[in-house]
């Protein structure tokens, strides 16, 4: 019997077997991977206790990270199906491929214990950031490739700032708890801690926008919750700069309300 998704994946679950599967004794490794490959990553969570050689199989790591690079990120393939190929960085697959981790199956599997029992893959969003991005010309991606009916952008300090360079991006669904605080909610991002990440960060604007955006278009998520709003790291007077999407209509511009919170990122 196959486990739900949210029971296959899970340490020493996954050596729970049977011990003779005729799919897996006929055909050679090689072959079932090549059929492996083709199925979504959630349909090999669910197949990943049929027997000791599928579960051995399903957790190869060159598998696990075709797959999670191709159905769990927003990668430069989907950068090129919602905005087309004007940002060189963007589109960079064998930048992407190299930058996301060899063990990108393991560290999906982390639990960030700010959201007990759950794994990083159900409570996080991995985006790929390409270089040389502003906000207005982000923005103006948003507005000719996605006609959103509503895209409000007020943050004329930085702009016009370009991203340094291309990297994933690691940011929680869900803004952290206790950061509603904001006074104290610096302090609260930086002492979170999750495996095979050296320490994590309010977001950029950018960051937050193209994290918010990015994982809407691929899985309709609403990635920012509480009002769908997170703070940023830069401010306008004084005020924190607030991202916030809902529907097809885009918002950034400061504002100090304090039921809202932080939505860490963290990089590689």
């Amino acid at each position: 019997m196959i486990r739900l998704r949210n029971e296959a994946f899970t340490g020493n679950s996954l050596l729970r077997v049977n011990d003779l599967d005729p799919f897996t004794d006929v055909f050679p490794d090689e072959l079932i991977l090549e059929i492996f490959l083709k199925l979504h990553f959630s349909k090999i969570l669910n197949i990943a206790t049929l027997n000791k050689k599928v579960s051995v199989l399903v957790n190869d790591p060159e598998l696990l990270k075709y797959v999670i690079y191709r159905d769990m990120t927003f990668n430069p393939a989907d950068w090129t199906t919602h905005f087309g190929d004007n940002n060189s960085a963007a589109f960079d697959e064998e930048l992407a491929w190299k930058a996301l981790p060899n063990n990108i199956g393991e560290i999906y599997k982390n639990q960030f214990l700010r959201f007990p029992k759950k794994k990083l893959g159900e409570t996080h969003v991995i985006v790929w950031k390409p270089a040389n991005l502003s906000i207005n010309n982000y923005k103006c991606l948003l507005i000719e490739k996605l006609q959103l009916k509503y895209c409000y952008v007020n943050a004329p300090k930085i702009e016009v700032e370009l991203t340094e360079k291309a990297e994933w991006l690691v940011m929680t669904r869900l803004i952290l708890p206790g950061s509603l605080d904001y006074s104290k909610h610096k302090k609260l991002v930086k002492k979170q801690k999750l495996k095979n990440f050296e320490s994590c960060n309010i977001p950029k604007v950018i960051e937050a926008m193209i994290c918010a955006v990015s994982i809407f278009l691929k899985f309709e998520i609403k990635t920012l919750h509480s009002q769908n709003l997170t703070r940023c790291l830069e401010s306008n007077n004084d005020q924190p700069i607030c991202v916030r999407m809902w529907g097809d209509a885009f918002e950034c511009c400061p504002l100090f309300i304090r039921s809202i919170g932080v939505n860490p990122v963290w990089k590689f």
